[in-house]
C-alpha cells in the first residue's frame, strides 16, 4: 500500500498522488455528480486481503478531475444500526488480522462514535462508525493520517 491502492481482484493499482483523470481509465468507474459533488465508483472490488467493497473517490464539483490529486478513497455503508455496526466490526477484525492493532483509537460512547487508525507502509486506514441521520461506517484509505469524521 506504500504507493497507492491496489484492487485485488483485477491487479489495478490506484497511484497516490496521480491525477483523478487517470485513474478513471482503471477498471470502468462510474462517474456521476451528486448533491454537488463528483463521485468516482467501481464497484465489486477486493482490497485490503479480501474485502469486497464499492470504493468511492469523491471531490467538490468545482474542483477538476484533471487538476485534482488522488489523496483518498472511502467505503461506506449505512442502513440497520445493528447491519452497520456487524459490517463494521468484520471490517475491523479484518484490518487487525491482516496489519494487527490500530496505532490510535477514540471511543465516544455518549455520541456513539468509533474511530480506529492504522498506517501500512506510507498509507493510513481508518475506520469509523458515526450517526449522521442513521448509523454509518467508512473505512477510509489516504495519504494523511487524520483522525476525525470528515
Amino acid at each position: 500500500m506504500g504507493i497507492g491502492l491496489k484492487f485485488e481482484d483485477s491487479g489495478s493499482l490506484l497511484k497516490w498522488n496521480d491525477r483523478l483523470s487517470d485513474l478513471v481509465k482503471i477498471d470502468n468507474p462510474e462517474i456521476k455528480k451528486v448533491n454537488g459533488n463528483i463521485k468516482i465508483c467501481w464497484h465489486n472490488k477486493v482490497i485490503l486481503n479480501g474485502i469486497m467493497c464499492h470504493p468511492i473517490v469523491e471531490i467538490p464539483d468545482y474542483e477538476s478531475i484533471e487538476e485534482t490529486f488522488f489523496e483518498s478513497i472511502s467505503i461506506t455503508t449505512s442502513g440497520l444500526d445493528v447491519e452497520t455496526k456487524a459490517k463494521c466490526e468484520e471490517w475491523k477484525k479484518h484490518i487487525i488480522k491482516f496489519f494487527g492493532l490500530p496505532i490510535e483509537t477514540k471511543i465516544d460512547k455518549e455520541e456513539n462514535e468509533e474511530f480506529y487508525l492504522w498506517k501500512i507502509d506510507e498509507s493510513y486506514v481508518r475506520l469509523m462508525t458515526y450517526y449522521i441521520h442513521s448509523l454509518r461506517c467508512s473505512l477510509i484509505i489516504s495519504t494523511e493520517p487524520q483522525l476525525s469524521v470528515e
